[in-house]
């Protein structure tokens, strides 16, 4: 099974893929054991005190070895990593006692997930990434996974796959240690003020950093879709308010990341953060919680981009642009997730292939942005993809239910919104007509019949601009947006427009 996993990973990784998110609400079914492992006697009083404080995934923290190797001379390790409310699964191949290979697995556990009672035991759901690749979205759809103590290490069991044995064994370290990284970072000392559990929130990604007294440093930064990048090693303060990071990535193997922050600490206990790139955050003292910021239905990605790529070029005319190719393809062989693959390939990748090939042949660039969004609203994943030219748009949308594992039809999903369909061609229509009339109303009334202005505004109305074809989507806070098609006087018979509608319809 890891095997797989590794050639799948690999396979996935090349097609640079990245993210949306997802959620499940019910646990899997358990796992069953032949001989179920039994909860080690020096985690009791752990697990006594979870009971009172929440689930203590830190019962599982450690290295631990492959009781079964695959092949003669293979050794397989397994590191974890909590991260306060969800697990990193750090893994390592070695061969002759030389790692060869490595990648990590972001792991989210369900909220009653955590079992306890003869052996304790967390479910939920892992994907697997590798910052090796050049790409640093997921390889692998989300798979249910569990992780059980044992007496002697852990049990690691995928849905429908065999249980994998591990032992504890502390003996292995691939990463540097924080000493090390100390002794490369340099002299320096831990600002006491500095020191602490901070974090940002957004809504839709997260930062948390822990600053300790001895001069470590753990830095988390969570976007939904996108795995965890986690990084543990060194700070030192230089001066009174620049902070030098020196730390090592999970899933990245040994790579040393330097990073220099400017921060204070203002009268209100609130730290101020300059990151490198100019960004000013400023973070709460926490307890290193970022479940509800970035919630469980996003952590995980059911989208990655089969084309990805973003550049600047120059044709023969001297004509400089900017371009940004990125096409989406759901994860999943079953037959519907097949037959919506191939159509959003045969509408879009044409487009940018003919691109590729105009740029191969110095000439001029139609289309300077493919790309697509995605986003969780009440167990449905809404993907919205677009291509734009200097005359022309292009626009698709697919939602995808969750729980199900099934694609909707717009009425579908007008029911899940509590929406009339007559409704929502009702509002649609209407907001087409006033956009219509706003965008042309410098027109003179004595020329519109001239300018075909009302041939036009029956068309912009009509049910061939309105109708279940339009786009939809709606975020994770219920935002619907529709994509309306608009009439037009001038270049193109047609511009699409963003519509909101139904703001505070959905609450």
């Amino acid at each position: 099974m890891r095997r797989k996993l590794q050639i799948v990973s690999i396979l996935l990784a090349l097609l640079l893929l990245l993210t949306a998110c997802g959620k499940t609400d019910d646990p899997p079914p358990a796992v069953s054991h032949e001989n179920e492992p039994v909860l080690p006697q020096e985690v009791v009083e752990a697990e006594e005190e979870s009971a009172v404080s929440g689930p203590d995934y830190g019962v599982f923290s450690g290295i631990y070895r492959d009781l079964v190797p695959e092949q003669e001379g293979e050794e397989g390790y397994v590191q974890i990593t909590v991260c306060r409310d969800f697990l990193m699964l750090e893994h390592f191949l070695c061969m002759d006692g030389s790692v060869y290979s490595f990648w990590a697995e972001e792991f989210w556990p369900y909220e009653d997930g955590f079992r306890e009672g003869e052996w304790t035991s967390v479910y939920g759901q892992s994907q697997t990434f590798s910052l090796m690749t050049d790409g640093d979205g997921y390889d692998t759809p989300p798979q249910n996974r569990s992780i059980a103590l044992t007496e002697e290490g852990i049990a690691l069991t995928y849905d429908d796959a065999d249980t994998e044995y591990y032992i504890k064994d502390d003996t292995f370290t691939y990463h540097s240690a924080p000493e090390t990284l100390k002794q490369a970072l340099g002299a320096g000392k831990a600002d006491k003020e500095l020191c602490g559990k901070w974090s940002w929130r957004n809504g839709a990604e997260a930062i948390f950093v822990s600053f300790e007294e001895d001069g470590t440093v753990s830095y988390l930064w969570k976007e939904a879709g996108e795995p965890a990048l986690v990084y543990h090693g060194a700070f030192a303060c230089d001066g009174k308010d620049t902070v030098q990071l020196l730390a090592e990535k999970i899933g990245d193997g040994q790579y040393p990341y330097a990073m220099g922050w400017q921060y204070k600490v203002d009268r209100d206990g609130m730290l101020w953060l300059t990151f490198e790139d100019g960004r000013e955050m400023v973070l709460m003292s926490t307890d290193g919680s970022i479940t509800d910021t970035v919630e469980r239905q996003n952590a995980l990605s059911y989208v990655g981009s089969v084309y990805d790529m973003t550049g600047e070029y120059e044709d023969q005319y001297d004509t400089g642009y900017t371009y940004t190719y990125r096409l989406p393809q759901f994860y999943g062989d079953d037959a519907a997730v097949m037959a919506v693959n191939d159509s959003i390939t045969e509408k879009f990748a044409p487009l940018i292939e003919m691109e590729l090939e105009a740029m191969e042949q110095e000439e001029f660039l139609s289309y300077t942005d493919v790309n697509w969004e995605s986003d969780v609203f009440e167990g449905v994943l809404y993907l919205h993809i677009y291509a734009e030219s200097f005359n022309w748009q292009e626009h698709s949308a697919y939602y995808y239910d969750l729980e199900q594992g099934a694609f909707l039809t717009t009425e579908e999903v007008l029911d899940r919104l509590l929406i009339e369909p007559s409704y929502f061609l009702e509002a649609v229509r209407q907001g087409a007509e006033e956009t219509f009339e706003s965008y042309f109303s410098d027109i003179p009334i004595n020329d519109r019949v001239e300018y075909g202005y009302y041939e036009l505004l029956e068309w912009t109305v009509s049910d061939e601009a309105v109708n279940f074809d339009l786009p939809i989507f709606v975020n994770r806070w219920g935002s619907i947006a529709v994509y309306a098609r608009i009439g037009s006087m001038a270049g193109a018979s047609e511009f699409r427009t963003v519509l909101y509608p139904f703001d505070g319809a959905v609450g």
